[in-house]
């Protein structure tokens, strides 16, 4: 007889909540959020929006992408106020563990570096999204004990 052998993978559900911030005049941007690959919000200036994810016990990214800011675009930005997962406010954590990759329009990116400016990426704990980007905050689960490493 042949044994069979079952791995159990150990999952927990966590709740993610977040409140947004937006400024814009004409052209609305738009906000989609992502655990590792799977969508799981797309936000057109709702303030706040939350929703559930099952994670298993390993590594895993947060990640929101901004988009709608375009050259045309007047001043548009996106601030990322608050991001609650598991009931913890997780903001001392965004300003170390987060980084935020912008993509700068052309052609103001050229000219920038043609004048010698120096554009930064990733920031590191940016929250405040004035080109089209990509935050992502790393994180691991069991998320309680990902806090708990944090902290010491």
């Amino acid at each position: 007889m042949q044994k069979v052998h079952c791995l159990k993978v150990m999952m927990e559900k966590i709740k993610f909540q977040f409140k947004f911030k937006y400024t814009y005049v004409d052209i609305l941007p738009e906000i989609r959020i992502y655990i590792d690959d799977d969508l799981k919000f797309v936000t057109e200036n709702e303030e706040h929006c939350e929703f559930w994810h099952e994670c298993d016990f390993s590594d895993h990214v947060l990640r929101i992408e901004r988009s709608g800011k375009t050259n045309k675009c007047p001043e548009q930005t996106v601030e990322l106020k608050q991001v609650v997962i598991d009931g913890i406010d997780i903001r001392n954590i965004l300003w170390i563990k987060s980084y935020n990759e912008n993509y700068w329009p052309e052609p103001w990116a050229s000219q920038q570096r043609e004048a010698g400016v120096v554009l930064e990426d990733p920031v590191i704990g940016e929250t405040v999204f004035g080109h089209n980007c990509t935050w992502t905050l790393p994180f691991t689960s069991p998320f309680y004990n990902y806090v708990m490493e944090w902290l010491r």
